[in-house]
């Protein structure tokens, strides 16, 4: 996963489509990819804090990554 690919992810039957645009460490020490959404974005992500990039490797049922 790296800045310029392609982020899906599947919720309460809906897909959220988006770009990663950084990726930083966060305060866990892991990190977090930040999202930039073609609409509205998931209920459960926050702008400030993006997405655990470990949580997007591991949950494949959730998250699709597609490479640039």
């Amino acid at each position: 996963m790296k800045v310029g690919d392609l982020l899906v992810q599947k919720s309460n039957g809906k897909e959220h489509v988006g770009l990663i645009v950084k990726i930083k460490a966060g305060s866990s020490g892991w990190p977090n990819a930040f999202i930039e959404w073609t609409a509205e974005s998931p209920n459960d992500y926050w702008y400030e804090h993006g997405y655990s990039c470990v949580n997007i490797s591991n949950q494949h049922h959730i998250f699709t990554v597609i490479e640039a």
